[in-house]
């Protein structure tokens, strides 16, 4: 099986969105890592996914964790906001080559991704044709929470309702940046 899914990712787009929240509470939004591949029939797979509510720094280690895991050739962090401080470290720490710092071999590139000023809820909502046309791929078999949190999230997201019905939508919004990072790219 490893020896397929190496051969799939050579054979494929690989990256990684990244978008942090304001916050590090109880209630906060969560700060998300996930790692997607597309291929030449424009099928998004979700491969990996990490999310929590906890300080910044926890989140660069398991984006640079990810990214290693994976040999990432980019990450592409939400730069606006507080996303700016965001891209800054991750970029700061693969120019220094601070493998040691975060106990990895691989580096990936650090590319700004900016989805301009687009409604949350617009953005979600533009993946429609991608879930009604199966073009959206996730390990269903995977039961971390992070996927429990991105599965409840596409199946209670409603366009109509506030904020798309939805208390969070950070996975899901992570997974939406992937539109940013292939648009016209395949």
């Amino acid at each position: 099986i490893k020896k397929r899914m190496c051969e799939f990712i050579r054979l494929n787009r690989l990256f990684m969105t990244v978008d942090t929240s304001y916050t590090a509470t109880a209630d906060s939004d969560f700060k998300v890592a996930c790692v997607m591949c597309i291929n030449s029939e424009n099928e998004l797979f979700i491969l990996d996914l990490w999310s929590a509510q906890c300080r910044e720094d926890e989140l660069v280690k398991n984006t640079m964790r990810l990214a290693d895991y994976w040999k990432v050739p980019t990450v592409h962090p939400e730069a606006i906001k507080q996303g700016l401080g965001l891209y800054n470290t991750l970029d700061s720490l693969v120019k220094t080559r601070a493998r040691d710092m975060m106990g990895v071999a691989h580096l990936p590139g650090i590319k700004k991704l900016n989805p301009g000023m687009i409604e949350k809820t617009t953005k979600i909502a533009s993946l429609s044709l991608r879930f009604e046309h199966d073009k959206i791929k996730i390990p269903l078999w995977k039961n971390e929470s992070s996927f429990r949190r991105l599965k409840d999230q596409i199946e209670q997201f409603n366009p109509d309702a506030r904020d798309g019905g939805l208390q969070h939508d950070d996975e899901l919004d992570c997974v939406c940046m992937s539109q940013f990072v292939i648009k016209g790219r395949l």
